[in-house]
């Protein structure tokens, strides 16, 4: 929704979806910071190669740019 919006991942909007990005990373995988990279690594490569469900490239720069704005 932020996305169609024109919300920049560089706002307040973009802390907090990296917050809560963050947040369910640790819980999901238990604070292990390398998994976390990995499976983020892994996440970023088609669908088709990796099995998991589809999400747009434009998502993936989004939530990349969120994180890179939050945890500089």
């Amino acid at each position: 929704m932020v996305i169609q919006q024109g919300i920049p991942p560089e706002s307040d909007e973009g802390y907090k979806i990296a917050l809560e990005w963050i947040g369910i990373s640790k819980d999901t995988f238990r604070g292990d910071e390398e998994l976390m990279n990995k499976f983020w690594e892994v996440r970023k490569k088609p669908a088709e190669i990796t099995g998991l469900y589809p999400v747009s490239e434009e998502v993936l720069e989004f939530t990349e740019r969120c994180m890179a704005y939050a945890c500089p």
